[in-house]
């Protein structure tokens, strides 16, 4: 077993060499920290670009031009013009009705002349003889013949085709062709971007991402940091500021990476829901686009179905009475053939009464004359046998003056055969007057009734003419109302098919300005693209001229710092010196 004691003391100084090295850096740190500000004078943004100035320039110009606007309002009137478009009515022709015939007239027979007997004047004053006075007036009696009467009068039954065609009317009326329910376009209004929430379309993911991002960005800060720290051990810089410095330049690059990289994943992740966002609002303008499209079609073939069964309706209503009006047009000839014939029958049962009537009155006539003959023929017996008697009565004294009455009774006997012979040939006259008379007669009862009877054939042809004339008529009004119809029709499908060339002109049109906007949006995008591409190398610039202005600044620092590294790669300045005493006490064990 043993017992001891130490003493030791140790004691430390500097080695004046390598002090003074160390006071050298120390000053020259001191120098440099009483260096004045230097700020950087020149720019550190690169202004725009002239070709970025004019794209945005053009741009602004484009957009508040509006381009492609005025087409599109264009194409918007053409569209809301062909929409409002209403095809005309179809107007048919007014086939009128044909005036009455004009009533067929057979006219009456003209009167005929009373045939009067010429009235026989027989007073004969014969001349007085001188031998003793004789009277031998002889007064004859007047002989008259008594009238013939023919009060016989002709009166046809006057045949009316007036009351036989009547007011015949073809009833056809004009057709209702509606053009159908007006076409009415949809409005198509252009999605905006400023009012879509885009947060549905912001990724999910993109928070982790940054994370996982930023964490990455700090791990390597941290592995650069321990890099830092081992380096300054390994320097024997270990705490001092040349190890700050290192940390607080390892700091800022890594925060600058991570506001960086956090600012870039943010404005991707913009640039994609925004993108995702036009995509949807495009999509969403393209279907309306397609609705509204559809809807147009639709109600187009709407109409133009309408149009058609109104047409169909329309044409087969006009048929339909066109056809009526054939078969009252067909009953009315008809009964008007039937009333015609009915006519003609009556004229010809008129006309054999007539000639009935005429026979009888022949007769009546030829008995008249033969009984005034007969009467005629007494008186001249009774005036001969008044002669005889006034002759026997006068005889004596016509014999005791015959010789004086000779002269005179022979100039009597030649008178009274003067008036015999005149007498006679006044009744040869009479009778070829009365013959001549009923001749006369006769021809003109004979002539009247042929002119009567040509008249009404005349009359009936002339109606079957103007019949005729009037179903042309009918025919030709119908056939220009049918070919109005057809022209009528071919204008409105010309109209429609000018109208279906309109809206295509106007959707070309609002698709031409369109793409004469997006043209110019992307002349004025392209310009902006040279002028970013140049602004960017103009950024370029100035930041290598910063980078440089950064690396002259820097310079004096960092050859303080080789200084630093250098003085701190000397050995350890301090010098330790120990002294000690140890004392020992041994005892044996037993």
């Amino acid at each position: 077993m043993s017992f001891g004691k130490s003493n030791q003391s140790s004691s430390q100084t500097m080695d004046p060499q390598i002090k003074g090295a160390l006071l050298d850096v120390f000053n020259r740190g001191r120098q440099l920290s009483y260096m004045p500000y230097n700020p950087y004078q020149a720019a550190t943004v690169a202004p725009m670009s002239p070709f970025q100035q004019q794209g945005m320039q053009a741009t602004v110009d484009a957009a508040n031009a509006g381009l492609g606007r005025g087409e599109m309002q264009d194409a918007i009137n053409a569209s809301r013009g062909v929409a409002q478009y209403q095809p005309g009515q179809l107007r048919g022709m007014d086939v009128r009705q044909q005036g009455p015939i004009d009533a067929v007239d057979a006219g009456s027979a003209a009167g005929m002349q009373r045939a009067s007997a010429m009235r026989l004047g027989t007073n004969f004053t014969p001349g007085t003889a001188s031998v003793g006075t004789i009277n031998t007036s002889i007064n004859a009696g007047d002989v008259s013949a008594s009238p013939i009467s023919t009060a016989y009068g002709v009166d046809p039954a006057r045949i009316n085709q007036a009351q036989a065609l009547g007011q015949f009317k073809t009833g056809i009326t004009q057709p209702n062709i509606s053009a159908g329910q007006a076409v009415q376009e949809d409005r198509v209004n252009a999605g905006s971007f400023a009012n879509t929430n885009i947060d549905p379309y912001m990724s999910k993911y993109q928070t982790g991402v940054i994370d996982a991002a930023l964490g990455d960005i700090e791990r390597q800060r941290k592995i650069q940091q321990n890099q830092n720290k081992a380096s300054a051990v390994a320097g024997g810089a270990f705490g001092g500021d040349r190890q700050a410095i290192l940390e607080g330049e390892t700091n800022r690059a890594a925060l600058e990476q991570s506001a960086r990289t956090a600012a870039q994943l943010r404005q991707s992740g913009f640039e994609s829901a925004a993108r995702l966002a036009e995509a949807d609002l495009a999509r969403q303008t393209d279907a309306a686009r397609a609705n509204q499209q559809a809807a147009l079609q639709a109600d187009l073939a709407n109409q133009a179905t309408g149009l058609d069964a109104s047409k169909t309706a329309g044409a087969l209503g006009l048929q339909a009475q066109t056809s009526r009006a054939q078969l009252g047009l067909q009953d009315r000839q008809q009964e008007l053939q039937r009333r015609t014939t009915n006519a003609a029958q009556a004229n010809e049962m008129n006309r054999a009464n007539l000639n009935a009537r005429m026979q009888e009155q022949q007769l009546r006539q030829r008995a008249l004359m033969a009984n005034q003959d007969a009467g005629l023929q007494a008186q001249l017996a009774n005036q001969q046998t008044a002669l005889a008697e006034g002759q026997a009565a006068n005889q004596g004294r016509l014999q005791t003056q015959a010789l004086g009455a000779q002269a005179s009774r022979a100039n009597q006997d030649a008178g009274l055969q003067a008036q015999q012979l005149g007498a006679q040939q006044a009744r040869a006259n009479q009778q070829a007057d009365l013959q001549a008379s009923l001749a006369n007669q006769q021809n003109r009862r004979l002539y009247g009734f042929q002119n009567q009877d040509a008249a009404l054939q005349a009359q009936l042809a002339n109606q079957r003419t103007a019949l005729d004339q009037a179903r042309l008529d009918q025919a030709r009004r119908i056939q220009n109302q049918d070919a109005s119809f057809q022209r009528q029709l071919a204008q409105q499908n010309l109209g429609l098919q000018g109208a279906a060339q309109r809206l295509a002109g106007a959707r070309q049109l609002a698709g031409l300005g369109q793409d004469m906007r997006g043209l110019q949006f992307a002349d004025a995008a392209a310009l902006q693209g040279v002028g970013d591409t140049q602004r960017q190398f103009a950024q370029q610039l100035l930041d290598d001229q910063y980078r440089r202005f950064q690396e002259a600044q820097n310079y004096p620092f960092r050859m303080f710092d080789v200084l630093r590294s250098g003085a701190g790669m000397l050995p350890n300045p301090t010098m330790t010196s120990s002294r000690g005493r140890n004392t020992s006490l041994g005892l044996p064990v037993g």
